[in-house]
């Protein structure tokens, strides 16, 4: 069980993203690609930045801010994204 205080919750994907990879016994630079979707930019780059991961390595394709995840663009992002 990872999390952390309230006034924090921007920070709880890359707790998690460390948490996860630990359990896995690899390291952020290990990865090759990451695909992070929020619907806030800022919050992206928290995760990414905690997780220890390399900013080129993350949503290389584009991510769900860019397609309009406020209007529901998520779901057409994945469509697009699986049959590439």
């Amino acid at each position: 069980e990872v999390g952390v205080e309230g006034k924090d919750f921007g920070k709880t994907g890359g707790v998690v993203m460390n948490e996860v990879l630990k359990k896995w016994g690899k390291r952020g630079d290990e990865i090759e690609v990451f695909e992070i979707k929020e619907a806030f930019a800022g919050v992206g780059l928290v995760r990414s930045k905690i997780g220890g991961v390399d900013g080129e390595k993350v949503n290389v394709k584009g991510g769900g801010v860019e397609v309009g995840d406020g209007i529901g663009g998520r779901g057409g992002r994945v469509i697009l994204c699986v049959g590439d």
